[in-house]
């Protein structure tokens, strides 16, 4: 562990009470005695975030829960948490770690973390009833995002960067992320930490030039002295973010006029008038789409974005493409977005309460009446749609109304023994283990 004493900046100001409350307004309403939670890794980004945010809601006669995320990817990660833990707590704040534990997703190092991190702060949030969650990126970070989605060919969306206030993905829009900390430069919230006389722990990752924001990091001085400074590039990214909000108007009306739902997951879009959609929203719609049916956190590369919506404005009798973890079929005006079976790959184990599975279905499981001991939660999988459609035969009941490909990505629950219940299915095993499923992506459709 690496814990850093304070020191401040040269020519870095604290971050004052009023400019943090100006900053949380923005982001309002409020309701009365706000209950938020922080994301606090140790660092002085979100330990500045910690403290002001505490500050804030006491003010308010509210409360701040704060997450800290054990990885586990390094020996000394655990005393790292304890230690964040230790000095909230010695300040009266509450906060609780959270274990990670690796799946089998696909990805690099810091994707897996990533996704594995949004995961158990969205499951906590919404176990605890917290409809705000505060993040600690700030201007800095946002200078890097457009920087690196400038290399990658963004489109608007791209370099609009990031949002500072958003409706988290996978939570069914029970939470929303916000950022008070956007418009400040990192310089002042490590100033704000040794006004308060507060240590901060150094993470060895954030120096690992294998890491594309490290580097990014490492040119922005020579990238300033040539006026490319991270306070032009976060303003040019607040203009970008204006088109962006119209651009999602556009692409909301569109796809509410043309594509039909189903609980099983998968979308069918009436592709007349495709065509004629301005390349924006054509890219920006089949985004929405693969986002929604995917459930990725991120969009695919524009570049691929581009190739498909070309594809697809030449208006061919047929086309298949798998692209974001979906398999897109058009055929007779019709495109049908699907799950790709072999790209659902998450697999935990299934407790009592509200679970996120897959970036797509929202399952309240419950424990009493059937124990869940030992048993995952997975995907159905060709065997377990086999098994399911026996049962449902021998029951003199029909299969649902939807495509084999995509019924194999439901959520199921597997025991030692097998198949144990299919949520979408409750009839055949008695639903006593799942009280309600629900298609609730990350990226809403619509939304």
């Amino acid at each position: 562990m690496s814990a850093r004493a304070p020191v401040a900046p040269d020519g870095a100001t604290a971050l004052g009470a009023s400019e943090f409350d100006a900053a949380m307004a923005a982001l309002g309403p409020w309701e009365g005695s706000p209950r938020l939670a922080a994301a606090v890794s140790g660092g002085a980004d979100s330990l500045a975030l910690a403290l002001l945010a505490d500050r804030w809601a006491r003010d308010r006669g509210g409360s701040v829960l704060c997450l800290i995320v054990d990885h586990g990817l390094r020996a000394e990660s655990a005393l790292e948490a304890e230690q964040v833990r230790a000095w909230l707590a010695a300040r009266g704040i509450e906060a609780a770690v959270l274990l990670a534990q690796a799946g089998e997703e696909r990805g690099s190092i810091q994707e897996r973390a990533r996704r594995l991190r949004h995961r158990l702060l969205m499951e906590r949030c919404i176990a605890a009833g917290i409809a705000h969650l505060l993040l600690a990126h700030h201007r800095d970070d946002q200078a890097e995002t457009v920087l690196m989605r400038m290399v990658r060919g963004s489109g608007v969306r791209g370099l609009a960067g990031i949002a500072p206030a958003s409706l988290a993905p996978g939570s069914a829009g029970r939470v929303r992320l916000l950022r008070p900390l956007l418009v400040q430069p990192k310089a002042r919230l490590r100033a704000t930490l040794e006004a308060m006389g507060q240590s901060w722990v150094e993470d060895p990752s954030n120096r690992d030039l294998r890491h594309e924001r490290v580097r990014w990091r490492r040119l922005m001085p020579l990238l300033a002295s040539g006026g490319v400074e991270p306070g032009r590039l976060a303003s040019a990214a607040l203009r970008l973010a204006e088109e962006r909000r119209a651009l999602d108007r556009a692409v909301a009306s569109w796809l509410a006029l043309s594509a039909a739902s189903s609980p099983y997951g998968h979308v069918t879009v009436r592709m007349e008038g495709f065509a004629a959609l301005d390349r924006p929203i054509a890219e920006a719609a089949l985004a929405r789409l693969l986002g929604a049916v995917g459930g990725a956190p991120y969009p695919p590369r524009s570049d691929s974005l581009c190739d498909l919506a070309e594809a697809l404005r030449r208006s061919p009798p047929r086309l298949t493409r798998t692209l974001a973890g979906c398999v897109l079929r058009l055929e007779r005006g019709l495109l049908q977005v699907t799950r790709e079976p072999s790209a659902v790959l998450h697999s935990c184990g299934a407790q009592a309460g509200l679970l996120l599975w897959d970036g797509r279905f929202e399952l309240r499981l419950t424990g009493p009446q059937a124990p869940l001991d030992g048993v995952a939660v997975a995907r159905l999988g060709r065997d377990g749609l086999a098994e399911a459609r026996r049962l449902l035969k021998g029951w003199g009941l029909r299969p649902p109304q939807a495509p084999a490909r995509q019924l194999e990505t439901l959520p199921a629950l597997w025991g030692r023994a097998g198949l144990v219940e299919v949520p979408h299915l409750p009839r055949l095993f008695g639903g006593k283990a799942v009280a309600s499923v629900a298609w609730a992506p990350r990226q809403p459709l619509t939304g």
